[in-house]
């Protein structure tokens, strides 16, 4: 018996380490019930905040992230989303790399590129700035 019982862990342990290295969430995963996204500051020369029109952010050459600024009423904040826990089945756990562009005045005044990953729960940011001045 302590064979038989000794070979199934050893198969388990063999059979689950020789997996690829990829996320399972499967089971009971607890995860919190935040929001997450992340987000770039702009600024110009002096320090002063810039509020883009528009923003779009690409996973490859695909959007999956769009926000007008204008039309939202979220014009005068500074920060500006790259991207959120709503696109985490386009992430992958390893990371994925993104690239975010913005406009004003339909003028592309900043694109910047970011490397985002995911857990079983939410995303989170392995590369990219933070805050950017732009002129």
């Amino acid at each position: 018996m302590r064979y038989l019982l000794f070979t199934s862990l050893l198969f388990a342990v063999t059979f689950y380490s020789c997996k690829d290295d990829q996320l399972s969430c499967e089971g009971k995963v607890l995860c919190t019930e935040e929001f997450r996204m992340v987000w770039l500051e702009l600024k110009d020369a002096e320090g002063e905040p810039v509020h883009l029109d528009s923003s779009k952010t690409y996973l490859k050459s695909e959007l999956i992230y769009s926000q007008n600024y204008l039309q939202s009423g979220f014009s005068s904040i500074p920060y500006h989303v790259v991207v959120t826990d709503s696109e985490i089945d386009l992430i992958s756990s390893e990371g994925s790399e993104l690239q975010f562009r913005g406009w004003k005045e339909g003028e592309l005044v900043v694109e910047a590129n970011y490397v985002v990953a995911k857990d079983c729960c939410h995303i989170e940011k392995t590369e990219g700035p933070e805050t950017l001045t732009i002129d």
